[in-house]
């Protein structure tokens, strides 16, 4: 998801238009010419602990970082799961892409990401895919994320997150989230059948002790769709986990 960071700005002395729902038209390649303010932050928006009521206890992670300016941007998005009970990774995913804003609250991205080596038979096996994708926000502070997969086998995916702070007090945010996956076709070195594959939703309750540092709790609720069900299903595998959960939120 986008993290907190300096907004984009227009030049001193230059008007802004204003497109549909409130965001600005694409800036002019005249007014990208000037020298762009460079700066970077880095934020683990999830670092938690999962247990749920079939014994299996994850510890999962979620973060990115970025670098450059209100316009042109790189970015590091990194992600993944581990699995206490089997003592190894259940996925782990890297994501290179360079960012370009396209509106006032939009930005195109386009890139790698490379999902490391894992047992099979139990989490992903390597793959590397071409990442194309639109992220920032949309009407309301709605924070969306909508991204395009392509690896070297030709498989097809992509991915949608989405999630809102709702600031209870100015400490006190409690976030829903959800995650939509599907693919174009399938691909069974990945247990991914066509289709609708995987939703993950969940609710968090953090307390800002200071903007850089805010533990909270929550739930999850993760479920397999479609015929990738049915995959799990005969491999004896879990199609629905919900867990409890506790973490932190660390920004730099």
């Amino acid at each position: 998801m986008s993290m907190p960071g300096p907004p984009a700005s227009p030049a001193q002395g230059t008007t802004v238009n204003l497109g549909p729902l409130g965001t600005t038209k694409p800036p002019s390649a005249a007014f990208l010419d000037h020298h762009e303010e460079l700066y970077g932050a880095v934020l683990i928006d999830q670092l938690e602990y999962r247990g749920g009521g079939s014994g299996t206890n994850i510890g999962a992670w979620e973060g990115q970082a970025y670098y450059g300016g209100d316009y042109n941007k790189f970015w590091i998005n990194t992600r993944g799961e581990y699995n206490s009970k089997a003592r190894s990774l259940e996925r782990a995913e890297l994501q290179l892409l360079y960012s370009r804003l396209i509106s006032y609250f939009l930005n195109a991205q386009a890139g790698v990401r490379q999902d490391f080596p894992i047992n099979p038979n139990a989490g992903t096996p390597a793959r590397t895919h071409l990442v194309l994708g639109i992220q920032g926000l949309l009407p309301n502070l709605f924070e969306a994320n909508l991204q395009f997969f392509v690896d070297h086998r030709g498989t097809v995916a992509a991915r949608f997150e989405g999630s809102y702070d709702a600031y209870l007090t100015q400490r006190l945010v409690l976030q829903p989230q959800v995650e939509l996956n599907a693919a174009a076709n399938s691909d069974p070195g990945s247990r991914l059948a066509s289709g609708f594959t995987r939703l993950e939703s969940g609710l968090r309750l953090r307390y800002e002790i200071t903007r850089e540092f805010a533990p909270y709790i929550g739930v999850s609720y993760e479920s397999v769709l479609g015929d990738t069900r049915r995959i799990y299903k005969r491999n004896n595998e879990d199609r629905d986990i919900l867990s409890g959960l506790v973490g932190i939120r660390l920004f730099f």
